[in-house]
C-alpha cells in the first residue's frame, strides 16, 4: 500500500473526527459563550456573542461540506502532498477545537 493509498482513509477519518468535535462545540456553545462574558452580563451581550459564535460555526460547517464533497469526488486523491497537508491541518484543527470545547475558551480567540 503506497503513501497515496494509505493517506486517503486517514484523511477521511481525521476529517470526520474534526467534524464531530465541531458538532460537539455546537451543542456546548452556551457554556463557551458564558465563559466569554463578564460575571455580570446583559441578555443583549449574551445574544450578540451567541450570534457571533453561531456564525463561526455555520462557516465551519459550510467549509466541512465543501471538504467532504471534494473528498468524495476525489479531487485531491492523486496528489499525496496535498492529502498529507490536509490531514495535518485537520489534526491541528481537531486538537484546537477539542481544547476550545473542553477548556471553555473565549469564543473570540
Amino acid at each position: 500500500m503506497g503513501v497515496s493509498r494509505s493517506t486517503y482513509p486517514l484523511r477521511a477519518l481525521v476529517t470526520l473526527l474534526h467534524f464531530l468535535v465541531t458538532l460537539l462545540v455546537y451543542y456546548s456553545k452556551d457554556a463557551n459563550v458564558r465563559a466569554s462574558l463578564a460575571i455580570e452580563y446583559t441578555r443583549s451581550d449574551f445574544d450578540e456573542n451567541m450570534r457571533s459564535l453561531e456564525a463561526a460555526l455555520g462557516l465551519s460547517m459550510a467549509c466541512f461540506a465543501i471538504e467532504i464533497v471534494s473528498l468524495l469526488m476525489g479531487l485531491s486523491f492523486l496528489n499525496p502532498i496535498l492529502s498529507i497537508f490536509d490531514t495535518f491541518l485537520h489534526v491541528c484543527g481537531l486538537v484546537v477545537v477539542s481544547f476550545f470545547m473542553l477548556d471553555h475558551w473565549h469564543y473570540y480567540v
